[in-house]
């Protein structure tokens, strides 16, 4: 079996979207999810855990993301990659994802709503 790195991470954004073109043209897009999971402690009390995960976009894609608020759910895939350097004499490292896709959930639709029920994209459309 061959080694793979694909990760998917579902959660919401945790401030706008940090849009630019870099100096090459290419669209980039930085973002932090943050991903909660939930367990239950020794005692059985449920406990909620959040991992903060910082992401980059490129091209189309991140074009179309810079549009997004913070708190904005997100579906993500795309691979991990660790960054690791040397500041002041300390080694520093971090773990994000450089994503490749991202799909954004609709908002749930309400019936009395007339404004959604006409002309609305296919619900849990294909990401982008």
């Amino acid at each position: 079996m061959s080694p793979t790195n694909v990760t998917f991470i579902t959660g919401n954004l945790t401030r706008d979207p940090d849009y630019r073109l870099s100096q090459s043209g290419i669209a980039v897009c930085r973002f932090t999810i943050a991903a909660n999971s939930c367990y239950r402690d020794k005692a059985g009390l449920w406990q909620e855990d959040v991992a903060y995960v910082p992401c980059v976009l490129f091209g189309k894609t991140a074009e179309r993301l810079k549009t997004r608020k913070k708190g904005s759910p997100l579906i993500v895939a795309g691979r991990l990659k660790s960054e690791s350097w040397e500041k002041d004499g300390q080694r520093h490292w971090r773990l994000g994802l450089i994503a490749e896709s991202v799909h954004i959930p609709e908002a749930p639709k309400n019936e009395t709503d007339e404004s959604t029920s006409e002309g609305s994209s296919t619900p849990g459309g294909p990401p982008f």
